[in-house]
This record gives structure tokens, C-alpha cells and sequence, in this order.
């Protein structure tokens, strides 16, 4: 994408013919960055494969704790990284993060078929805890009536539940909801530290941007997925639903 117009505006300004400038961008680039590929792959495996150990030490489950001597010390306990890596996860989809290094990490850990420790948090603490922060705005309304507020809350939250159910995306419909109410996204980061601390203990493998009950079902440890994926959506919900109902009462 950077060199190739460059390239092109080379050929043009040393009179080089459009046929030959053609196959000079599409089929010299495309050898001489596979060539530079090929020859880089050795060391970028050796790069990613250490990426790799460093995340299954730390959110691999007890199994892989031999593992875990990570730059010559020792690693933290398992739950404590799960339940870091969670309120992390969770912050750093709101700040920006997400896209810039989670979801590179998410395409490393699967590059080689297998499922992913950081799409199993991404899917606990970013869409079941979205969809139950959603829950409590559809259970427990915040403003009853027909008031602008609840308008506004009622298709924001359903459309947030039943995406981050039904396609494992679409977390930021919660948002508004963590913004205003400080209980609940409060409650949405004891939820990450929760669930990660477990899922990190247990190991688990799965991925988001898939139904709820199939990133369940294609887990390693499915109970133990399911186990966390109730705590994940039930703390937001609880505390969502009583701080809503709270503040009923306060206006």
C-alpha cells in the first residue's frame, strides 16, 4: 500500500512504459515482498511462538505452569494474570486498544488452528459483560414511563443484548449505561477480574463474533467456560438492576 504508488510514480517519472510499469508494481513487488517474507519467516515464528509461551504461562491453566519462568522470574499466580488480563481487556477496548493489540494477539494465538486464551477473555469481559449491563437496563428499567431517557435506553439495550449474545460483538451499546451509572461499571470491571481469574485457572480456549452457546461448546473446558460466562453477565446485571431501581427511588 506504501510502496507500490511510490513505485508507479517512479516508473512514470523515468519514462518507463505503462505495461512495463504494471508488471514492474503488481508482480515485482509482490516477488520481492514474498522474498523478504520468506526469508523474515524463520525469525517471525520464532517470535510468535514465544508469544505464544508467554500468554499460555500466564492464562494457560495450571498445566502450563512449567512454562511460566518468563525473562528468567517467576510468573504471577494464575489467577492474579486472568484477572489483570480481564480489567485490562476491558479497559483497553475503551481506550483504543482493542483493535491494536488484542485482536493481533487473538490472530497469533490462532494462526495455527487452535482457539485463543485472549478471544476467551475478550468475549467474558467485553460481550457477556455488555449484554449484562444490557439485561439490567431492559429488567430494571432506570426512568419508568414514557420519558426520552427510556426511549432512548430501551432499543440501545436490547440491540446491545441480543448482538453480544447472538454474534459475540458490538460491546461498546453498553457504554452509555457504564458512563452514567458508576456502580455498574464498577461492577463491569470486578466482573473481568472475575471471569479471568477463573477462565485463566481453567485454561479455556474460545473465541468471540460467535453465538453464546457455541463459544461454549467449542471450548476446551466448556462447564468451566459456562461457569464464568454466568459470573460475567450476573455481576453487571445485579449490580446494574439495583442501582437502577435505587435511583427510581431517589427521583
Amino acid at each position: 500500500g506504501w510502496l507500490a504508488p511510490r513505485l508507479l510514480a517512479s516508473c512514470a517519472r523515468h519514462s518507463v512504459p505503462a505495461t512495463a510499469s504494471s508488471i514492474a508494481v503488481t508482480g515485482g513487488l509482490g516477488v520481492l515482498l514474498g522474498s523478504v517474507a520468506h526469508m523474515a519467516a524463520p525469525s517471525i515464528d520464532l517470535v510468535t511462538s514465544a508469544v505464544r509461551g508467554i500468554l499460555t504461562a500466564l492464562l494457560g491453566g495450571p498445566c502450563n505452569r512449567s512454562a511460566g519462568d518468563i525473562a528468567g522470574g517467576r510468573s504471577p499466580p494464575m489467577w492474579l494474570s486472568g484477572a489483570l488480563a480481564g480489567v485490562l481487556m476491558n479497559y483497553g477496548a475503551r481506550v483504543g486498544w482493542y483493535h491494536e493489540v488484542f485482536l493481533p494477539l487473538i490472530l497469533l494465538e490462532m494462526e495455527q488452528g487452535s482457539l485463543s486464551l485472549v478471544g476467551t477473555l475478550d468475549w467474558l469481559t467485553l460481550c457477556i459483560v455488555g449484554a449484562g449491563a444490557c439485561a439490567a437496563q431492559l429488567a430494571f428499567p432506570r426512568h419508568l414511563g414514557g420519558s426520552s431517557q427510556t426511549r432512548s435506553d430501551g432499543p440501545l439495550a436490547r440491540r446491545g443484548l441480543a448482538f453480544n449474545l447472538l454474534y459475540g460483538d458490538y460491546i461498546e451499546a453498553c457504554y452509555p449505561f457504564l458512563e452514567r451509572d458508576p456502580y455498574l461499571n464498577a461492577a463491569a470491571y470486578a466482573a473481568s477480574a472475575c471471569s479471568g481469574a477463573l477462565v485463566a485457572c481453567a485454561g479455556a480456549r474460545s473465541t468471540a463474533y460467535l453465538p453464546a452457546p457455541l463459544a461454549v461448546w467449542l471450548s476446551d473446558t466448556p462447564a468451566k467456560l459456562a461457569v464464568a460466562a454466568g459470573i460475567a453477565f450476573g455481576i453487571p446485571f445485579a449490580a446494574g438492576s439495583l442501582s437502577n431501581v435505587l435511583g427510581r427511588r431517589r427521583d
